[in-house]
């Protein structure tokens, strides 16, 4: 089975609502191998790699938005605290969160 994830960093003490769940990596291999799996492969997201997303200029969040408002401008405050919203989330995500992938293979 493979599995593409985060984990939070096990520094975090403050929980951000809606990732209350979330595990450290030590906490995410004890819950993966629970059940008598085994990881047999883990990637860990090296920081020092570009994300490519952000390196291909516009988020695609804001630029659907600034459409929006342009149909329904009635709505524009609301699509812009929705693209504030996000941005918040986005920040937290990049500063406490590391992307992962396992490979599990099933327990006998």
């Amino acid at each position: 089975m493979v599995i593409a994830d985060e984990f939070i960093e096990s520094e975090v003490v403050q929980r951000h609502p809606g990732f209350e769940n979330y595990l450290d990596l030590e906490e995410t291999r004890a819950a993966l191998t629970s059940q008598g799996d085994e990881i047999v492969l883990e990637w860990l997201d090296d920081d020092d790699e570009s994300d490519e997303e952000e390196e291909r200029g516009e988020d695609p969040i804001r630029v659907s938005a600034e459409l929006l408002k342009k149909r329904v401008p009635h709505l524009a405050d609301a699509f812009e605290g929705f693209v504030l919203s996000q941005e918040i989330e986005n920040q937290f995500l990049d500063e406490h969160f590391e992307d992962a992938i396992w490979i599990l293979q099933r327990g006998h």
